[in-house]
């Protein structure tokens, strides 16, 4: 009962946010209105492997709400009546979806929305001097640029970095995850001997590192007891495994 009044409160919540939107085109509240839909209207109910009942996004459906819900985010940005917060807010989420969508390898991503990207965080970092979510939104840019390119990615991370000296919040937390990231990007250009020294390290069962040698692994760094993410480890391995593909998870 609990999770069908989920449902229904999302689907009510949906058609209410987009009647308001239609009903109300000169409001400049329908901006914030706006934000709140950002999930679709359709939800069903995923159970995962330890027994965790959550709610998602119906896909099909949220594919093409998506498509709708964030061009109407890039009007948000560019209309002169929307409050400050919520451009804030909507440049954050065009910032998460555009990076999402190239390190998916979704058609186009790669050569289109780089320059986006770019160009909404600086917007972002104008309008919100020293706001908490900085630190986020500079590590899930840098993903994105090394997907594309590693040595891209630390020229923005170094730049970043540069621009944050001081010691008050948020300067400190954003030059330690800059710095966290530089390290995992460096260790993608590591030797895997040197690697594998770094994971005996931290478990001296791995002591052959002959039988990977030829394969492609996946060294995952994630709790063991994160079900969704296991999940789709557990499916990545059934699916690529017989054609030499291992995994080397570190909890």
């Amino acid at each position: 009962d609990y999770f069908a009044w989920l449902q229904e409160r999302a689907r009510k919540r949906h058609d209410l946010g987009t009647e308001y939107i239609s009903r109300y085109a000169s409001d400049a509240r329908r901006w914030e209105v706006l934000l709140m839909l950002q999930y679709g209207r359709t939800h069903r109910l995923q159970t995962l492997r330890d027994g965790t009942k959550q709610m998602v996004p119906d896909e099909a459906e949220r594919a093409a709400w998506d498509r709708k819900y964030y061009s109407w985010l890039e009007a948000l940005i560019a209309a002169s009546d929307a409050h400050d917060r919520a451009r804030a807010e909507a440049l954050r989420q065009l910032i998460d979806h555009g990076a999402l969508s190239v390190r998916r390898g979704d058609p186009g991503a790669e050569t289109t929305m780089p320059a986006k990207v770019l160009g909404w965080m600086d917007r972002f970092e104008r309008e919100n001097p020293g706001s908490g979510p900085l630190a986020s939104l500079y590590r899930t840019v840098a993903m994105m640029l090394n997907a594309i390119d590693p040595a891209r990615c630390v020229r923005f991370l170094q730049e970043k970095r540069a621009a944050h000296p001081g010691d008050n919040y948020p300067d400190a937390q954003i030059r330690d995850r800059i710095d966290r990231f530089l390290r995992l990007v460096a260790g993608q250009e590591q030797p895997v001997d040197e690697l594998w020294q770094q994971l005996q390290a931290l478990d001296p069962r791995f002591t052959d590192v002959s039988r990977y040698r030829g394969k492609v692994v996946l060294i995952a760094w994630l709790a063991v007891d994160w079900s969704s993410r296991t999940m789709e480890l557990e499916e990545l391995y059934r699916k690529y495994h017989d054609a030499g593909f291992e995994i080397v998870q570190v909890a």
